[in-house]
C-alpha cells in the first residue's frame, strides 16, 4: 500500500486513567453468613494476624483481603478463610521466628 501524502497523521486519543477505567468486575456476593459465622472468620483473622509476622509472612497478603471482607462476610469468604487454614496446615514445619 503506497504512502498518501495528504493524509495527516493524527495521533491516537489520549488514555483514560482514574477511575472509569478502573473498576473491577462485579463479583458473585454470595450468600451471607449468620452470626456465628462471622465471629469464626474475626476469630481466625484476629489470631492469624497476631501471628502472622512471626509464623509465615507469606500469608499477609490473603490475610488482608479476607479482613477487607469480614464487614460484611459470605459464603464466599468462609470458603477463603478455610482455603488460608488449608494452606497453613499443608506447611508443618513453619516455626515461630522472633
Amino acid at each position: 500500500m503506497p504512502h498518501d501524502e495528504n493524509k495527516i497523521y493524527q495521533p491516537p486519543p489520549p488514555r483514560q486513567y482514574g477511575p472509569q477505567s478502573q473498576i473491577l468486575p462485579k463479583e458473585d456476593p454470595g450468600m451471607p453468613l449468620d452470626d456465628e459465622g462471622e465471629q469464626y472468620i474475626r476469630q481466625v483473622v484476629g489470631i492469624l494476624l497476631y501471628y502472622a509476622h512471626a509464623v509465615d509472612l507469606t500469608i499477609l497478603f490473603a490475610l488482608s483481603a479476607i479482613a477487607q471482607e469480614q464487614a460484611n462476610p459470605t459464603d464466599k469468604t468462609m470458603q477463603r478463610v478455610k482455603q488460608l487454614l488449608d494452606y497453613m496446615h499443608s506447611n508443618p514445619m513453619a516455626k515461630i521466628r522472633f
